[in-house]
């Protein structure tokens, strides 16, 4: 044995030739082979002469089916000797697909078939585009112009439909964002490795351009909703699972346009997500641009009555203390309206009740002195103490982000706290002195003391001219008004009167500040003239406004508008707010004269 190389152990094959005929409907094949062929080399001759694939062929000997692997040598007997009698029949191939849904389809489909062409049966089917289609096995993208027998080894694999994320929801993206449509752009072009899908939303926390805002322990992204839809996607870590539990919860309570919407959650193993309404920018990062800038009056007092209606909908409409107001926690649409956002922290209080006791929270410069004060145990919040912060956030917008107790832009958190606590606020950055009136009301370092959000919404600062001229109108044809010149006037005329020096501090009488000839005419009928007071100018002021029309035309022309003539000629913003605190003080007094019939409509209960 061992000059042929053999040893003890070795196995020895024994091979000889066998004749096969294979018959195939009407066709016959027939082959001398070698007994350790094995049956899928046979197949593969067959596929030459017959042009059916092997995936194809069924070969039966003796009502036995002939397996890939085995040789012939394994199926022969003594009865059939070296002669093999085989018939061949085809089989169609079935490809069974994976879908996405988790069913498990099979289609019948010629192996020599491109997998391009599969993708469009599956297209068909299953109304899933060919764009959208990724087909894996064993984790391995398909090439569509590959042939499927290529590919599928064994022949019985199982094919994995996977559908491409980004194409899944490109399809249905309305665009509607100007400021974030780039990013879109890119999201939707993003490797399947680098988004992430959940309950129907996607988006990327792998590109750091995708995240757009982050806070304690969460971040938010973009993402897109299933219909399209352009969103805000919060995610919090599941050790914050109480702080996403009440987010929601105020959140779902809360449906106004002037609160960040609430859309969805969503979760996985490590995250909670909460799906919200996109905003273009924070508060903060919109006064930095240049549409800010540009008309920063008019717009920072649109934002401030968006701001403050926002809080309106919480302390009026839900009984909800915000607790967090910030620059962040301000998101604006693309209208460029304001909303407030994050809720994480917020309470809403039973219908009876109006505080609520829990430890000190919020965002440094950012916080009610009265929570300063309670640093330490439990503390009280009640609304006024948003009223405070929201005080600083009105002149932060009104300035165009200079904070009222940090007035040269301190940093220091321990010095603005201070001033905060020590009521040291410097309001000189704000030239409007009926918004400076208001911010001051409402950042009193004594809670009491500041207004309530809807007297805040009632502030002159939210009238147009055409009102406060009004105001002075009809506070002129008031009784006591037109008799202040008596010897006892009204103690309300006495202190409007007593005004005087102060808003005309630079001429002896308010006439002086009028075209001489106007105060001339409208004087005639008025025996020695209207006194220097504002009780009488608040006279002539109403006087004018209603007898114009029977004056000389050359009057009419010089006067032309009462009220543009009159805001143009006068200190009228210092005149009108001295007047309008003096009538206000009155509240609740037992001479109130704002519940009086011609005043209420200024002064809302």
């Amino acid at each position: 044995m061992e000059e042929y190389g053999l040893h003890e152990g070795a196995v020895v094959t024994v091979d000889w030739s066998v004749t096969v005929l294979v018959t195939f409907g009407e066709k016959s094949c027939s082959y001398i082979l070698r007994s350790s062929y094995s049956v899928g080399q046979l197949k593969e001759l067959l596929a030459v002469d017959t042009g059916l694939h092997r995936f194809e062929q069924h070969l039966g000997f003796y009502g036995t089916v002939l397996s890939d692997e085995k040789m012939l040598s394994e199926y022969l007997t003594p009865e059939t000797e070296d002669k093999m009698s085989i018939t061949l029949t085809c089989q169609p191939w079935k490809v069974l697909v994976l879908l996405p849904s988790g069913t498990l389809k099979d289609y019948k489909i010629s192996p020599n078939t491109k997998v391009a062409f599969l993708k469009s049966q599956i297209e068909e089917h299953e109304n899933i585009p060919v764009a959208r289609q990724i087909l894996q096995i064993d984790q391995n993208d398909l090439a569509d112009d590959g042939l499927l027998c290529e590919s599928m080894i064994p022949s019985n694999s199982i094919l994995y439909l996977k559908e491409q994320i980004a194409l899944k929801y490109s399809s249905n993206w309305t665009p509607v964002s100007a400021r974030w449509k780039p990013c879109f752009e890119e999201l939707l072009q993003v490797s399947d490795g680098n988004l992430k899908e959940v309950n129907n939303v996607c988006f990327s926390t792998k590109v750091d351009r995708f995240k757009i805002g982050f806070g304690n322990k969460t971040e938010v992204f973009l993402g897109i909703r299933h219909d399209g839809r352009e969103v805000a996607v919060k995610r919090f870590p599941r050790s914050m699972s109480q702080n996403f539990k009440n987010e929601k919860s105020v959140l779902t309570t809360l449906d106004s346009p002037n609160i960040i919407r609430y859309l969805d959650i969503a979760m996985d193993d490590e995250f909670l997500y909460l799906i919200l309404e996109l905003g273009e920018f924070t508060l903060n990062e919109f006064i930095s641009t240049d549409e800010y800038k540009q008309n920063q009056t008019n717009i920072s007092r649109d934002l401030v009555g968006q701001i403050l209606e926002s809080l309106r909908t919480l302390h009026t409409g839900h009984n909800v203390i915000h607790m967090d107001i910030k620059p962040h926690n301000v998101l604006l649409d693309v209208s460029n309206r304001a909303k407030l956002s994050d809720f994480g922290i917020s309470v809403v209080l039973p219908d009876n009740q109006s505080t609520f006791y829990t430890t000190a929270k919020g965002t440094y410069h950012w916080v009610a002195k009265e929570i300063l004060d309670s640093a330490t145990g439990k503390v009280k919040y009640k609304k006024n103490a948003d009223i405070q912060v929201a005080g600083m956030l009105v002149y932060y917008t009104l300035t165009g982000g200079i904070h009222p107790f940090m007035p040269n832009g301190e940093a220091d958190v321990f010095l603005c706290n201070k001033n905060v606590q020590d009521g040291k606020h410097d309001l000189s950055a704000l030239d409007d002195i009926v918004g400076r009136h208001l911010v001051d009301w409402m950042l009193q370092p004594d809670p009491e003391l500041r207004p309530t959000i809807e007297e805040a919404l009632a502030h002159p600062f939210f009238w147009n001219v055409d009102m406060r001229y009004r105001f002075l109108g009809v506070l002129g044809d008031e009784k006591e008004v037109k008799e202040s010149w008596k010897r006892q006037p009204h103690s309300v005329t006495l202190t409007l009167d007593g005004l005087t020096v102060s808003v005309f501090n630079t001429v002896p009488h308010w006439k002086d500040l009028l075209d001489q000839a106007v105060y001339d005419e409208v004087s005639k009928p008025v025996r020695n003239g209207y006194r220097s007071t504002i009780c009488g100018l608040l006279r002539f002021i109403r006087n004018v406004d209603v007898h114009l029309k029977d004056q000389p035309p050359a009057i009419q022309a010089t006067v032309g508008n009462p009220m543009t003539y009159f805001t143009a000629k006068l200190p009228f913003d210092e005149l009108f707010l001295r007047v309008y605190k003096t009538v206000r003080d009155t509240r609740s007094s037992a001479d109130d004269w704002t519940v009086r019939g011609s005043l209420k409509e200024f002064f809302p209960a």
